[in-house]
């Protein structure tokens, strides 16, 4: 047992071998790229013409965003892809805000265009200065609206003019207030800071793209309520019952910010919320790109902690700005203490390239990088001070220890230079880069060199601002050998994506594990492999044989857990931040020769119930290497599992294993029913690796391993559940019964790791289970049949209506073949439904016609006996589907249409014995009690086919919640048949009402002539 320092540095290591005799590949994450057209190009401070100009263009999203800053009571505007005004296309702010688009003549107004593509996204007005964030699509309408794009995902640059009128509405400019400038276009970036509290984690992201208007991102996990302020003055976001609010003091603000984000944890909510930079008010705190370190304080539970909040870029980072006197572009490598400055401008044989560093005039008293003509090179000169009565500065040649010139070029009459010097410089008159610095303003000119003297360089002189760009992924590994075993443990950090992916690798038959930020157990963040893969605060000292502590609320997603050749390889990932309590994984670059770490401490134990490891332990630094290109990292399946093609032809899977870390996925995946698939692994040995994915909200998802191919029960399987909440729960559990109470919780199955997600209306239950964990075995060389269901509640209620509520399938793991199953009840369901239809919708209403009609449209009994025939041909088909239903187990879990379906038939039955016992004893018409028999006759048929329709209707309902069919194609002959008997009744009726009319009128003419 030891502990020691993780180094964390930007050199690349040599990657250690792992120990393994068939080693399992450990896959670090894949980066973030850059998207192909996630590209930004800004211009500050430009000759006073604009305050700001920012452009960016994402192809991802196929839309193009534009902030434009001037003065609020004047128009500004700006003209794309030209260097004059003749038919360029060019939006337009005037005084009062309003937007339009044009196309400019030769120094004249031009015309304007009919429709508008820009859309206000954002407006502001403070202090006499206008912002407005306006977007567009890439595509323009019509050749003059011009088409944008992003190069293919090279940077390049993009002329554009800019001017700003004396009046409020359009008008001429004047000759100083327009100037034409290059926008140079880089991938677009953020960076961040994570401050270590106990409180409440946030991590303060500041972006300068893709939204145009620079924006911070807050994205905070902690225990509700709670509250971040940021500055000293008062500004604070509090957080509660899932939302935020800006207050300045005990004072409410108006607000400015949007919650983009919000889920909960096991005990904390995760909100991401973003705001602009700047404060709409005083009151609102305003962030910058040049400020390193933001005060804060963080309250909860009754306790605060400040601090300072460092923005770093914390590696490389690179920038450029041109359509100045002097272009230039800056490599900023913290952790080659490198610095690479390009300066390049049109200039005569004796001219200077002068650019002037933090700095936006020259009162400011920049340092200053001259390059000045050396035979056919470059010399440099640096201006440290300005003192005299000219503003001329103090030259000294190369005065920064290590600057120098590595390229020189001449071409076109553009001048060309490469310098390098370190990141910082010991001499304090130097202008030394600071870690979090992300905007550089400079100050450009060019002129005359005469006689070894810089000249005055008249009207060649601008000012700018150069921004920085970060990027990297971070990878490293370690390896320990003990006595009980060799362990080894890889970590891959990507703070873009929030994700952390740690591989660790031990002994099959032992416990092992890592402690993260500590070189002592006491208190230490760990992860243990042993029975199953947990998270704890170990306790301590690590002398005693104390245990691994508390189980904390799990924050790992399990990829893989598998056995080869006697070595256990587990896989997880985690945000980088989860809770207050849980370890937070953060890689910080510091400069060449300054040192710092994480503390990782490993153990193995001597048998697979966790105890004490003996000196079995040990700390080392982890290298986190930050590589621009990472490979393309390895599949992360065990070793002998089909290929992502699958054999035997099964279809590969689509999703990942690692929940975004890698694009490593399942082998193999089938489709149970609409909107849902299954997806698998199997290694070959003794694990399988299962996930359900389903179009779903939040609620309850289910696979189980049927006893009965098709069949609900018996069966055991997995229940994952996503509460409101955010809140979730995997367990494993017996279906006994088609009903809540019919399922029932089972640890005895053991799971290796599980856990359930839902993101973007897609619900993800993944969990690892051995071959025979405890519940129905699993025979890879057979057809194993699983079930699926679902459900938007929360609570284990009935799954959801089909398509996609239910679903089986079955599945050979060794051949990676799988055939849907249809469920052996659903043609059992269908007989039972027509009988009931045809019996109630169709033979009832026949017999009832022919009962109350027939006799007045022809004379004799036949109608009687034909009523009754018909009434005893739908009691058979009732009693017929009732078996059916009943044999079968239809009624459990739908016991209101079963017992509706009971009382039809009891009435259906004794219906008809009412008409026999009235014909038999009450058959005369005149008989004083034949109307009882009669209307108890009545009622109870009207009653019993009143309630059959409701009843066919809920049937119908009820069969498609079960099984895959079209409710059309029932309802058309319930309709039909309900349709059909209320038009006859009706025709019958007029029929037999004048019928009789003509027989009353017979009757009585007859009556009269005898009397006559």
């Amino acid at each position: 047992r030891a502990g020691e320092g993780i180094v964390l540095s930007t050199d690349t290591p040599t990657p250690t071998p792992n120990p393994t005799p068939n080693p399992i590949p450990t896959p670090p994450p894949a980066p973030k790229p850059t998207p192909a057209g996630a590209f930004n190009g800004r211009m500050v401070g430009s000759n006073n013409v604009i305050n700001k100009l920012q452009v960016d263009i994402s192809e991802e999203e196929g839309a193009m965003y534009v902030a434009l800053e001037g003065p609020s009571d004047m128009w500004f505007g700006l003209g794309f892809n030209a260097t004059g005004m003749a038919g360029t296309y060019a939006v337009i702010v005037d005084g009062s805000g309003e937007v339009t688009e044009r196309v400019l003549g030769d120094d004249s107004p031009g015309r304007s265009l009919d429709t508008a593509m820009f859309e206000m996204v954002h407006q502001q007005v403070m202090g006499g200065v206008r912002t407005v964030l306006l977007k567009r699509d890439l595509v323009g309408i019509s050749s003059d609206y011009l088409t944008f794009s992003a190069n293919n995902g090279t940077p390049f640059s993009l002329p554009v003019i800019v001017a700003v009128g004396t009046t409020p509405s359009l008008n001429y400019h004047g000759p100083n207030n327009r100037a034409g400038v290059t926008l140079d276009f880089s991938p677009a970036t953020h960076v961040s800071t994570t401050p270590a509290t106990t409180l409440v984690d946030f991590t303060l992201t500041a972006h300068t793209a893709v939204t145009a208007a620079d924006m911070i991102e807050l994205h905070m996990v902690g225990p509700q309520p709670f509250t971040i302020a940021f500055g000293t003055a008062g500004y604070q976001i509090v957080v509660k019952d899932d939302t935020a609010v800006e207050m300045f003091g005990s004072q409410v603000l108006e607000s400015s910010i949007k919650v983009t984000n919000v889920a909960h944890n096991n005990i904390s909510v995760i909100m991401t919320i973003t705001r602009a930079m700047q404060g709409i008010t005083e009151q609102h705190y305003s962030f910058s790109f040049g400020e390193v370190n933001v005060p804060y304080t963080v309250s909860a539970e009754g306790k605060a902690e400040s601090g300072s909040a460092m923005l770093s870029t914390v590696r490389a980072v690179s920038g450029s700005v041109g359509g100045l006197p002097t272009s230039v572009s800056v490599v900023v490598d913290e952790g080659e203490d490198l610095v690479t400055i390009v300066m390049s401008g049109k200039i005569e044989d004796d001219d200077y390239l002068a650019v002037g560093f933090n700095a936006s005039r020259m009162s400011d008293k920049p340092w200053t990088l001259i390059i000045v003509p050396d035979g056919n090179g470059s010399k440099i000169f640096e201006a440290h001070t300005f003192a005299d009565s000219n503003g001329r500065g103090v030259l000294a040649a190369g005065h920064t220890p290590g600057i120098k010139v590595t390229n020189s070029s001449w071409e076109n009459g553009v001048k060309t230079v490469t310098v390098t010097r370190p990141v910082r410089s010991s001499d304090v008159s130097s202008f030394n880069y600071g870690a979090g610095q992300l905007k550089i303003p400079i100050i450009s000119a060019t002129g005359q060199f005469v006689d070894g003297k810089v000249a005055y360089h008249k009207d060649q002189y601008e000012s700018g601002s150069i921004a920085l760009y970060p990027q990297g992924v971070y990878h490293g590994v370690i390896e320990h050998q003990y006595a009980n075993g060799n362990i080894t443990v890889s970590i891959d950090i990507d703070d873009v994506k929030d994700i952390v992916s740690i591989v660790m690798t031990g002994p099959s038959d032992k416990w092992f594990g890592a402690g993260f930020g500590s070189n002592e157990m006491n208190a230490t963040y760990s992860i243990l492999a042993s029975h199953q893969v947990t998270e704890n605060i170990l306790n301590g000292p690590a002398s005693s044989n104390t245990g691994p502590g508390p189980n904390m609320p799990s924050s790992l997603t399990i990829v893989n857990d598998a056995v080869s050749n006697g070595m256990r390889t587990v896989h997880v990932t985690r945000p980088v931040m989860y809770g207050p309590e849980h370890f937070i994984f953060r890689p910080t670059i510091f400069p060449k020769g300054m040192t710092t770490g994480m503390e990782v401490i490993s153990a193995v134990g001597d048998k697979m119930d966790f105890g004490y490891h003996s000196t079995s332990r040990a700390g080392e630094g982890i290298v986190l290497s930050l590589n621009d290109e990472p490979p393309t990292p390895p599949t992360p399946t065990p070793p002998g599992t089909p290929s992502p093609s699958g054999q035997n032809g099964c279809t590969p899977s689509d999703l990942v294993m690692n929940v975004s870390v890698s694009t490593a996925t399942y082998d193999c995946m089938a489709t149970m029913t609409e909107g849902v698939t299954v997806h698998w692994t199997w290694d070959k040995e003794t694990t399988v690796y299962l996930a359900v994915r389903s179009d779903m909200k939040p609620g309850w998802i289910g696979l189980t391993i049927a006893n009965d191919a098709g069949l609900m029960i018996p069966a055991k399987g997995v229940i994952g559940v996503m509460h409101e909440n955010g809140e979730t729960d995997v367990q494993s559990y017996n279906v006994v019964k088609k009903a809540p109470t019919g399922i029932i919780a089972d640890p005895t199955q053991e799971l290796l790791g599980s856990g359930i997600e839902y993101v973007n209306g897609v619900g993800v239950l993944r969990f690892v289970r051995k071959l025979n964990n405890g519940g129905y075995p699993i025979d890879p060389q057979a057809n194993t049949a699983f079930n699926y269901a679902r459900s938007d509640h929360d609570q284990l209620t009935g799954h959801a209506s089909n398509p996609g509520g239910r679903g089986s399938t079955t599945i050979n793991f060794a051949s990676g073949s799988n055939s849907k199953v249809t469920n052996p009840l659903k043609s059992k369901r269908l007989i039972h439904g027509w009988f009931m239809i045809v019996a109630w919708m169709w033979i009832v209403p026949g017999g009832v016609l022919v009962k109350r009609f027939g006799k007045e449209i022809a004379k004799g009994i036949w109608q009687f006996y034909t009523h009754i025939v018909l009434m005893m041909i739908a009691v058979v088909l009732t009693i017929a589907g009732y078996l059916v239903a009943t044999q079968n187990n239809f009624g459990q879990g739908y016991s209101g249409h079963g017992s509706i379906g009971i009382v039809i038939l009891v009435l259906a039955c004794l219906n008809p014995v009412v008409g026999i016992l009235g014909y038999v004893f009450v058959r005369d018409p005149m008989h004083p009690k034949r109307w009882i028999f009669r209307y108890v006759h009545l009622f109870v048929g009207r009653a019993v086919y009143l309630l059959a329709i409701i009843q066919v209707m809920f049937g119908i309902q009820s069969l498609y919640d079960l099984e895959d069919i079209s409710r059309v194609d029932f309802y058309i002959p319930v309709f039909l048949g309900v349709g059909s008997f209320m038009a006859c009744f009706a025709v019958a009726q007029v029929y037999v009402s004048k019928n009789t009319y003509v027989d009353v009128e017979r009757g009585l003419l007859q009556s009269e002539n005898e009397s006559q």
